[in-house]
């Protein structure tokens, strides 16, 4: 879905930010499980990220040139390709992107094809919790690179 899921609370309009959540990180979940994506992007919106949800490796990369995400949480197996290899080409196409991959399968044949530069390669169930403070280690060491203040949490 372009544009992501947002709550409805933060005075959303047709997926236009409307919030100072327009300062928040950018993220991309790339989860071809409804139910679950679903229940993510409510966890990850209370965390305070702007998520861009999306099922398909197609779908992630037309949302990361429209959007530019920071930050992104890649599945490996996905319908129309995978994970990892998408995982790759999202870091080639936006530089400082940092990625969390995760997999229902055996999370040792994922790490040992991820781009090493990946944040981390994690065997599902994941808690958003955990996601969450990986994201922010990876964030504010690519903020403290760029000399910039960090963005809200």
């Amino acid at each position: 879905m372009i544009g992501g899921y947002f709550p409805s609370r933060l005075g959303h309009t047709d997926g236009l930010l409307t919030d100072p959540l327009e300062r928040s990180p950018g993220l991309l979940l790339v989860e071809d499980d409804a139910a679950l994506r679903q229940m993510m992007v409510w966890d990850l919106c209370e965390l305070g990220y702007r998520v861009y949800a999306v099922a398909t490796c197609r779908e992630a990369v037309d949302v990361c040139t429209r959007t530019h995400p920071q930050l992104g949480i890649v599945d490996v197996r996905l319908p129309d390709g995978d994970g990892v290899e998408l995982a790759a080409s999202l870091m080639d196409m936006l530089s400082g992107l940092q990625i969390v991959l995760y997999t229902g399968d055996r999370a040792e044949s994922a790490r040992e094809r991820a781009p090493p530069n990946c944040v981390a390669v994690l065997a599902k169930p994941v808690s958003v919790r955990r996601l969450h403070s990986l994201l922010q280690s990876a964030l504010d060491r690519v903020v403290s690179k760029q000399g910039k203040s960090k963005p809200p949490r």
